[in-house]
């Protein structure tokens, strides 16, 4: 994830990135939380089907994954949230669909001013605890796509 929000009064030692229990992917030690967020880059014409994300709480721990939908084709932006899921406290180690199973099937143009993005919070209310058994690994993009051909 290329990119991530961090409250003011955070230090960088509230954030680990390669601990073990996590199994090498995202975890916040201090009692905060903090948004990462990512494109999602996808061939163009297709359509997205469904973003899961991968990932495990434990007491006093959350994530929320969602898929945003930006629209540049006026002058105002509008953003829409397409999917969103919350993976509650002490939920074990899987993939979470965010459209939970019920598929996004949002089909994407090739000349669109869209952009798609994914955010995911996480959240540790453990009064700085470590929460050392929770954490976010990444994300599984599916969409499909008609057959190239030579035309």
């Amino acid at each position: 994830f290329p990119s991530h929000d961090r409250a003011a009064n955070t230090g960088t030692g509230d954030y680990d990135v390669s601990g073990l229990s996590t199994q090498y992917g995202v975890r916040i030690r201090g009692s905060t939380s903090v948004i990462v967020r990512a494109p999602i880059i996808v061939p163009r014409p297709c359509t997205l089907i469904d973003v899961s994300i991968f990932g495990h709480t434990v007491a006093n721990t959350s994530l929320i994954g969602t898929v945003y939908k930006q629209d540049y084709s006026t002058a105002v932006v509008a953003r829409t949230a397409l999917a969103t899921r919350t993976i509650a406290a002490g939920t074990a180690q899987n993939r979470f669909s965010l459209s939970s199973g019920a598929n996004i099937n949002e089909s994407i143009t090739a000349d669109s001013l869209i952009q798609y993005t994914l955010e995911v919070t996480l959240s540790n209310t453990a009064g700085g605890g470590a929460s050392a058994d929770f954490g976010f690994q990444g994300a599984l993009i599916q969409y499909s796509r008609t057959i190239l051909v030579n035309v």
